[in-house]
């Protein structure tokens, strides 16, 4: 659970299995675009303030849930979804309800 703060990367989060709730904060990707490569053992980044990665990660696909914070990013996107592959797939596929973001939630609203 996230609900204030200031997270700056080149990512600012990187969110691949169980549950993630954001009420607030700030997150600022200033990292350089970067197509998504699945890394079974960690995460490359992608530029996206909130990278969500759909995968073979223990506990199963990520459960995300957005109704506040401002996501901002220098070079990508606010928020970047991606799938290992087509196995994988978000189960909540509309999780924003509040938010600031720098770029179209990408159709998650």
């Amino acid at each position: 659970n996230i609900s204030g703060g200031k997270i700056e990367g080149k990512s600012a989060i990187y969110h691949k299995s169980g549950e993630l709730k954001i009420s607030g904060g700030e997150f600022v990707a200033v990292g350089p675009k970067a197509d998504y490569v699945h890394n079974g053992n960690g995460c490359n980044a992608t530029g996206d303030a909130l990278v969500i990665e759909a995968c073979d990660y223990p506990d199963g696909v990520p459960v995300v849930s957005i109704t506040g914070g401002k996501f901002t990013s220098a070079n990508a996107s606010a928020i970047g979804y991606y799938q290992q592959s087509e196995d994988y797939k978000l189960e909540n596929e509309k999780f924003v309800t509040g938010g600031v973001f720098d770029s179209d939630p990408n159709g998650h609203a």
